[in-house]
């Protein structure tokens, strides 16, 4: 029986949940339109009478199957280009054979796009072709990437820097160090360094320290490498962070050491805390807070409460302001059962009220926990805590 038969047979047993028979009538479907041409599938797609089943077969005979086969791919490219732009799954279609298109011949794919206007498919081909190239050529790509249109020359770029460092990482490493693009080469180098760092970690490490000091692309890669080594060598990681220079954006300081306590922290609290005292005073605060909410998603609030005593008091404050909700909703009982341990009354007082008030909404303590807030807060603050209505009351009263 002809392909054409034989779907015109199956069309009204296919049923939605019933994939034995739209199985069946997508592999006709191949069979009929390698019989008599893809122009078959627009008789098709009229016979079919819902949408998901439309979807279905779309997608399993044009991607699935036509675009599997050399002698179909550009065909059904061009048949599915074609196609309205709201038909069914078009576009993750159409995507889908561009991308085997151009891991099969990309150079074919980049001369398609010539003919074709702008829009997101033909930078999708760009894209694609381009990818490849710098998987096959990374060389051939990298020493010539003024002629890359800039939208594409990053990716492009990362791609075939990535796969040149897997493969030759010194020759890599010398390309990485004559582009000329300031932004380019740091995205370049940290491409390759995360590249390289996977199957020689110490060779990553050399290169990068023996570049001159005065290299503003040493002090970029100080970073990706201590985050590199944070898992292997905590101690080192947090050396090279500490020795990059601190990141200023106006009135917001950076300094590379509080990412990696953060990282360290996630492993091994008892590290990050060894090295917390030894973070740049300018960020000082900021690695205080990276270090005591790890300690807080860890349960361990006495030793959150001895960080804090370490800080000044209007960093105490601002601590509280930031974290203090975080860590009545992680850790209540740890939070009330060591709030005697803060050193400072008026940090205590602070807390305390913060406490009653946010209970208000979080329901973290009883009436009888908050009746143990009473020692830390002032008589007329805890009279106004609570009785607010009658205070208010005697406020309107007064003359």
């Amino acid at each position: 029986m002809p392909p054409k038969d034989q779907w015109y047979e199956i069309m009204p047993l296919v049923e939605k949940e019933n994939r034995q028979h739209l199985d069946i009538l997508e592999a006709v479907a191949v069979s009929w339109i390698k019989q008599d041409g893809i122009e078959m599938f627009d008789e098709m797609r009229a016979s079919i009478p819902d949408t998901r089943t439309l979807e279905s077969v779309a997608f399993s005979v044009l991607f699935g199957n036509l675009a599997e086969d050399p002698e179909y791919l550009v065909p059904t490219f061009e048949y599915t280009y074609a196609l309205e732009d709201d038909f069914p799954w078009k576009g993750f279609i159409l995507r889908s054979i561009i991308a085997k298109w151009a891991s099969e011949d990309p150079d074919a794919v980049m001369q398609r796009t010539e003919s074709l206007p702008p829009g997101e498919y033909r930078d999708d081909m760009v894209q694609g072709a381009y990818q490849e190239l710098a998987i096959r050529k990374p060389e051939s790509i990298l020493a010539d990437l003024d002629a890359i249109p800039r939208p594409h020359r990053e990716y492009t770029s990362q791609t075939a820097i990535r796969t040149l460092g897997e493969k030759a990482p010194h020759k890599a490493a010398d390309i990485v160090l004559k582009v000329e693009d300031t932004e380019l080469q740091k995205s370049l180098a940290t491409t390759f360094l995360w590249a390289w760092v996977r199957t020689d970690a110490i060779a990553v490490k050399n290169w990068v320290l023996n570049l001159p000091v005065e290299n503003t692309l040493r002090d970029f890669l100080l970073a990706p490498l201590a985050d590199s080594l944070a898992d292997s060598e905590p101690h080192l990681a947090f050396e090279l962070a500490l020795e990059q220079s601190l990141q200023i954006n106006g009135d917001d300081v950076h300094g590379h050491e509080v990412n990696v306590l953060q990282r360290i922290a996630q492993n091994d609290v008892d590290t990050a805390l060894v090295l917390l005292s030894q973070v740049r005073e300018e960020v000082r605060f900021s690695g205080y807070s990276r270090v005591t909410n790890m300690l807080i998603d860890k349960g361990k609030s006495r030793e959150v409460i001895e960080l804090i005593n370490e800080l000044k008091k209007e960093e105490q404050l601002e601590w509280i302001e930031r974290n203090l909700w975080k860590w009545s909703e992680r850790d209540p009982a740890g939070l009330l059962n060591n709030l005697d341990s803060v050193i400072s009354s008026e940090v205590q007082s602070q807390m305390a009220m913060a406490l009653f008030s946010m209970n208000q909404h979080s329901d973290a303590y009883s009436e009888e926990e908050l009746s143990s807030l009473k020692q830390y807060i002032d008589p007329e603050i805890w009279e106004v805590l609570n009785n607010p209505e009658a205070v208010q009351l005697e406020t309107e009263d007064t003359p």
